[in-house]
Order: structure tokens, then sequence, then C-alpha cells
């Protein structure tokens, strides 16, 4: 994500310097793919945490 993020700049930089609409047409789309990549990837983190969690109260190990 963070290699997306720098891309994203990298494109914003570019149109201050050319001032080419293209890419300030494309930055805000590829912030939006990265921001909704990110919130799955924490949706995901988060409920395998809870299952973490409810395995451990009950005594039981996460099989790995």
């Amino acid at each position: 994500m963070a290699e997306l993020e720098r891309i994203a700049k990298a494109i914003y930089q570019e149109y201050i310097a050319t001032g080419r609409e293209d890419l300030l047409e494309y930055y805000p789309k590829l912030m939006l793919y990265v921001a909704i990549i990110r919130g799955l990837i924490r949706r995901r983190e988060m409920e395998k945490g809870q299952v973490q969690s409810k395995t451990e109260s009950h005594g039981q190990s996460q099989p790995k």
C-alpha cells in the first residue's frame, strides 16, 4: 500500500509540474483504491483478532 501511495504522490507532483489534467483525474481514483484496500486489510485483521481472542478466552490455542 505504501508503494501505491508513493505512486499517487508522484502523480500529483507531476500534475503540479506539468498541469496535465489526466493526472489530476487519476490521482483521486488511485487514493480511493488505496483507502478501500487499507480498510479491507484492517477489517480482516480485526476479524482475525476477534477470532483469536474468542479462542483464547475459551482456553484453546489457535492452530498455526
